[in-house]
């Protein structure tokens, strides 16, 4: 990797667990300091993300996504359950575990329409026949926490990072909440090395991923 030909990388990325992408961008800038990353936050989502590799604007992305969208090359990180977390003087925060149904009258803290976790519970909902009230968005999951501890809503976050004396978390039932986390690249360009090298530094850190 020493050709100073090999210019940089695109990769896009939202806060996704299964991949510590600090420490692999770290080692990946010690290994080869002549290689330039941009690293760009998802102001709009992995769906806005994935546009972007589909049309060059990113050579990479980690994403949640329920879906395969055409042009896009997957590969597999994991997956991400998410529950559902409210303040602990909700009434629900002494449930063992709700349906959708049951959750009709409640008010929602979410992220932004095109997030990963928002797609996933929009469509639970949906298929579900079940109408909700989302008027509080949060770009991360610390921030759609702080609005859920002051009761401002309940939302649907991954459990880890969610559990705190001031909140509940409660399974839901009679629905898959399991959000997928891969990293897209286009199917139909070639990476170049730099890119190769990337995708081959975060599937080895990630463990072992098989395109899809």
């Amino acid at each position: 990797m020493g050709c100073p030909a090999l210019i940089g990388a695109r990769l896009g990325t939202q806060g996704l667990p299964h991949v510590d992408l600090p420490a692999i961008l770290g080692r990946f800038h010690e290994s080869h300091p002549q290689v330039v990353i941009r690293l760009r936050g998802a102001t709009g989502g992995s769906t806005a993300q994935l546009v972007e590799v589909v049309g060059g604007g990113l050579d990479l992305a980690l994403v949640g996504t329920i879906e395969r969208p055409a042009g896009i090359r997957l590969f597999p990180l994991g997956s991400v359950r998410c529950c559902l977390v409210c303040s602990g003087h909700n009434p629900l925060a002494g449930a063992t575990s709700v349906t959708l149904a049951d959750l009709a009258h409640e008010t929602f803290v979410d992220f932004p329409v095109g997030w990963g976790i928002r797609t996933l519970v929009d469509r639970a909902f949906a298929l579900a026949g079940v109408v909700r009230d989302v008027p509080f968005e949060a770009a991360d999951q610390a921030s759609a926490l702080a609005l859920v501890r002051n009761n401002l809503g309940v939302a649907f976050l991954p459990r880890e990072g969610s559990e705190t004396p001031e909140t509940a978390v409660v399974d839901v039932t009679g629905v898959d909440l399991d959000l997928s986390v891969a990293l897209a690249t286009p199917a139909d360009r070639s990476p170049s090395p730099v890119t190769a090298a990337l995708v081959h530094a975060i599937l080895a850190a990630a463990g072992d991923a098989t395109a899809t």
